[in-house]
């Protein structure tokens, strides 16, 4: 069976390949409720996440299901961990919550805010076993000459634990690799 057309493109982005700003799809627009995503969507960042073992995170956000979520895959070490996020409004509690799902076979729903324009703060919930994580508080921030800083705290064993922040670069060239 021979595959193309805009088919081909939905493969494609399904499974996170980049594609050169040239010749790139036409983002879909996000639905007013979701604006505060817009910076990020269409882009593909890139954190080194451990020096002696040249080991990175990469995400890919992109709008998907006509501007109703934004879709955000990301992959560590080249595969060896990986998730997919799907976040929307929520048309009931009024706000944008999302729902992460992992190759460690737990999951995560959270809800995101937007307190100022370039900056995310994320408050997930944890199911199934990660290591004793019941919950994860994140702020996503975007800075000058894209770049995003993410900073983190996990609850384990009723402490918060600080995470040092990580900073990504947007990286057009950069793949996320799922099994």
């Amino acid at each position: 069976m021979r595959i193309t057309g805009p088919v081909t493109l939905f493969v494609a982005a399904s499974f996170a390949v980049a594609f050169p700003a040239a010749t790139a799809p036409p983002a879909a627009p996000l639905r007013d409720e979701l604006a505060a995503l817009r910076p990020y969507v269409g882009k593909t960042w890139k954190a080194l996440v451990n020096a002696e073992k040249k080991q990175y995170d990469v995400s890919r956000w992109e709008a998907a299901l006509g501007g109703r979520v934004v879709r955000i895959l990301h992959s560590v070490a080249d595969g060896a961990y990986g998730g997919e996020s799907i976040v929307r409004w929520d048309p009931v509690a009024k706000e944008i919550v999302y729902d992460y799902f992992t190759t460690a076979s737990f999951t995560t729903h959270g809800k995101m805010t937007a307190p100022a324009p370039g900056r995310l703060e994320c408050h997930e919930i944890v199911r199934g076993d990660a290591g004793g994580i019941a919950e994860v508080k994140a702020t996503m921030e975007l800075l000058p000459a894209g770049r995003m800083k993410v900073s983190s705290r996990l609850l384990r064993g009723g402490a918060w634990e600080e995470r040092p922040p990580k900073l990504y670069e947007e990286d057009a060239t950069a793949k996320v690799v799922l099994p």
